[in-house]
């Protein structure tokens, strides 16, 4: 055969075989960047939801937090059994991520010996805006930290303004009726709501990991528990049956 003529019949190969060798991983590049990325780069951490119920005990649905009678101008009056106790507040902690919430103003009003909103989830630097409606004075603080909030008479038709500057949970008390009380929880992250009057909750886009879930009610933490959140995880059921707060340092 003559060699002139298989050269130029293996000229043309050899330019298809170039083109392929090109063009075979172009055509792989995703699977082989996708690969590299899942060998080469730690775990994407996924968000999931959260869900459950919470259901408390029968001496916590109540709602009557302190026994007695209570004098006020006229009389003494018995604190009775609160008709729409305060629903529990379910926060996730040592989860990392999301947007903290916006600092807002939030109003409350005392009026007939009770507060309108007896807990409030708010922002770090919000305010809480204390209307006394009553036609006596009321002696408020938060025990224990008078340094943010002292303890200071609010005249019948007055305003008090109290800001949060730093997360943590705080309760605002009268020092007349033990039984007038907000709960003030004050968060930086989006990890926490407030149950609906079943105690049904739900926390969207919460990352995959081991968190602690903790449930605020009657003005503590009562309930405190790990949860490992993945994929396709199960609605959680949490039994609150004891008033005795935990610890949670």
């Amino acid at each position: 055969m003559n060699p002139s003529y298989v050269f130029r019949l293996a000229q043309p190969m050899r330019k298809r075989f170039s083109s392929l060798v090109v063009a075979v991983p172009v055509l792989l590049l995703p699977a082989v960047l996708f690969s590299l990325f899942c060998g080469l780069h730690p775990a994407v951490a996924w968000a999931e939801t959260v869900r459950g119920r919470v259901t408390l005990s029968e001496t916590l649905q109540n709602g009557r937090r302190y026994a007695g009678y209570w004098r006020v101008e006229n009389g003494s009056v018995p604190i009775s059994a609160t008709t729409n106790p305060d629903p529990p507040v379910v926060i996730m902690s040592d989860v990392k991520g999301g947007n903290a919430p916006e600092a807002k103003t939030f109003a409350v009003d005392i009026a007939g010996f009770s507060v309108n909103k007896p807990t409030l989830l708010v922002g770090v630097t919000s305010v809480v805006e204390i209307r006394n409606s009553d036609k006596v004075p009321h002696d408020l603080s938060i025990p224990g930290q008078e340094a943010l909030m002292p303890l200071e008479r609010l005249a019948p038709g007055t305003l008090r303004r109290q800001k949060f500057p730093v997360p943590g949970n705080y309760e605002i008390r009268s020092a007349q009726y033990p039984h007038l009380s907000i709960s003030v929880i004050v968060i930086d992250h989006p990890f926490a709501t407030v149950c609906d009057a079943k105690g049904n909750f739900k926390l969207p886009d919460v990352p995959d990991g081991k968190a602690t879930l903790k449930v605020w009610a009657h003005g503590q933490i009562l309930h405190e528990q790990t949860v490992d959140v993945q994929n396709g995880m199960k609605a959680l059921q949490i039994d609150v049956a004891s008033s005795s707060p935990v610890d949670s340092e």
